[in-house]
């Protein structure tokens, strides 16, 4: 494989501070095992589980109408509510007993998040297994850009996304060329590239399919997959999340022994 020199060092202190944010971003209160439900919301109101009032999507807010004055607690400094509505914008949230309603977007999709920090998920799942770090597994790639085109990918929960396709990122393994696709990131606050691949580990060693997030290359065609940073989807921790499935095109036809690989459950 063709490979980028790394300082050993620093390489391996930078991985396993990303190991460490990864931990804390799936186990956290607010963190991927904690999510109980994404509800995906347009402009008419609609009911929502075991929730109170209707729910409905409006530029980029979130709001409900139809609520009682106790249904939902707030925070100092929260979201705005009178006459038995509420409007959530971005990084606000309510609470209803001991769920977390927040505000939450994919793309230009606006939707309602619930966090429940005691989801037996959660409570169950003790880390995130991970292959042994290894430097020979980032490998330098070339950006083929696809100007204006995109993609409708299969969702997670059995529904499909049009997605903008930036282009191939083509690298050499073993002595063969392959080519991965890669989607702008949807990922709010993480601008890049967004790489959804299975390979030959994938649901036995591994996930059945995993993320690779890579930096926004600018006006760059030389792009650096470090599969050690190989991450699994929020859908690995919870059925609520909905996640891009490999196009047909990103199945690998060999073992990517690096990155995460299953969660870890208390027996």
């Amino acid at each position: 494989m063709t490979t980028t020199t790394t300082t050993d060092t620093t390489w391996a202190e930078g991985l396993e501070r990303w190991r460490a944010s990864r931990l804390r971003a799936v186990t956290g209160p607010y963190g991927s095992a904690a999510v109980v439900g994404t509800y995906w919301l347009t402009e008419t109101p609609r009911e929502l589980p075991d929730l109170p009032g209707r729910w409905f999507a409006r530029g980029a807010e979130v709001h409900a109408e139809g609520l009682a004055d106790d249904d939902l607690q707030q925070p100092e400094a929260g979201p705005s509510t009178t006459d038995g509505t509420i409007v959530l914008r971005e990084g606000q949230e309510v609470r209803h007993g001991r769920l977390v309603l927040a505000w939450f977007r994919r793309l230009e999709d606006q939707a309602l998040r619930v966090f429940d920090h005691e989801n037996p998920l959660r409570a169950a799942l003790e880390g995130i297994g991970t292959f042994d770090a290894d430097p020979s597994w980032v490998i330098e790639g070339r950006l083929v850009r696809t100007p204006d085109t995109r993609l409708v990918t299969d969702q997670s929960d059995g529904d499909t996304y049009d997605r903008e396709l930036v282009g191939r990122i083509v690298f050499t393994y073993d002595g063969a060329e392959h080519a991965l696709l890669a989607f702008r990131s949807p990922v709010p606050g993480k601008p890049g590239l967004m790489v959804s691949f299975s390979d030959a580990t994938s649901g036995t060693e591994t996930f059945r399919f995993r993320f690779l997030l890579l930096p926004d290359p600018g006006d760059s065609d030389v792009v650096t997959l470090d599969f050690n940073r190989v991450y699994l989807p929020p859908f690995a921790f919870g059925p609520s999340h909905s996640c891009p499935l490999p196009p047909a095109a990103n199945r690998l036809p060999f073992a990517v022994t690096a990155g995460e690989t299953l969660p870890l459950i208390r027996s």
